[in-house]
């Protein structure tokens, strides 16, 4: 990961997990000051699987987070605490189910 990418304050990441029953793939991406705003987004994309006793699991997707701090509340303890809110998509399939699962 990076969290200053080019001097620009933004945060990328890249996590690649590979093992013999699971595979995970994630890129993500974070600007915390949005045109020199107080918001901040975030970009998220997946894969992963899985392989568990009696099916499998793989799963793609992405997400996309905006927040906002809550310094205007007034209190100085609030500077490093956000609002945020986000939206998620995934496709979930199984597969290899045992008949006896």
């Amino acid at each position: 990961s990076e969290n200053n990418l080019f001097g620009t304050g933004n945060v990328v990441a890249l996590d690649l997990n590979s093992g013999e029953t699971n595979n995970n793939y994630v890129l993500s991406f974070e600007n915390p000051r949005v045109n020199d705003s107080y918001w901040s987004m975030g970009l998220e994309a997946l894969s992963t699987e899985r392989e568990y006793d009696d099916f499998d699991r793989s799963q793609t997707g992405g997400a996309i987070t905006f927040g906002y701090p809550l310094v205007f509340l007034g209190e100085e303890y609030l500077d490093d605490m956000r609002f945020s809110m986000g939206y998620e998509l995934m496709e979930i399939e199984i597969d290899n189910v045992e008949k006896d699962a």
